[in-house]
């Protein structure tokens, strides 16, 4: 409301209705950042220190570039600390991207549309594997042997490399597996989730 100074009863102006919104600048996940599908993510922000906004909702896209952006919600009641632990990450293969972003806004009291910002650049979600098997055994040239492994997200395919003492620089050059392994499917234990190869290591 304006009013004139000398005259305010007769001349004065009432606006029309708006909202004040909190302000919020994304730290984590940022441009470059590593997300593990099916583990956990601190998503931090900051929140300048504003009273009065109790909680915010949280988003996330797998593609920002799209021509109509699809933000799916990660939580719509998160506490304004300035803190959120993301568990699970996603896992599906269209999130293992590396042009993934987050978005936040304020939720309670409710003012999405005039508040939200999103992370500036773009973040990784990878997937993992894990060798379950060997795993400090002792295994003779010439006699078959079973590697098993697990995987964490939808990862579709892997190869199978060898080091003689186990450094980097000492794998082979080539896979021991002929073609890429499909994993895209079940493991082949489902009680365990591992996947696995049989391999006869050459003398």
């Amino acid at each position: 409301k304006v009013t004139d100074a000398d005259n305010e009863a007769v001349v004065y102006a009432v606006g029309s209705m708006f909202k004040v919104g909190a302000q919020f600048d994304v730290t984590a996940p940022e441009s470059g950042h590593v997300a593990y599908a099916e583990e956990s993510y601190d998503i931090t922000w900051n929140n300048y220190s504003i009273n009065g906004v109790n909680a915010v909702s949280l988003y996330y896209t797998n593609d920002p570039y799209a021509a109509e952006v699809v933000w799916t919600p990660i939580t719509t009641g998160a506490q304004n600390t300035g803190s959120f632990e993301w568990n699970p990450v996603p896992s599906a293969l269209a999130d293992l991207a590396n042009k993934n972003r987050v978005r936040i806004a304020q939720y309670d009291p409710l003012n999405e549309a005039g508040t939200y910002v999103e992370s500036e650049g773009d973040f990784s979600i990878k997937g993992k594997l894990i060798v379950t098997v060997p795993s400090n055994d002792e295994w003779a040239v010439g006699t078959p042997q079973r590697v098993k492994f697990q995987k964490k997200g939808a990862l579709q395919s892997v190869n199978v490399y060898y080091s003689y003492d186990g450094t980097e620089g000492h794998y082979t050059a080539s896979p021991v597996n002929p073609s890429p392994l499909d994993i895209s499917g079940a493991p082949n234990d489902g009680a365990t989730g591992e996947y696995w190869y049989d391999w006869t290591p050459a003398t």
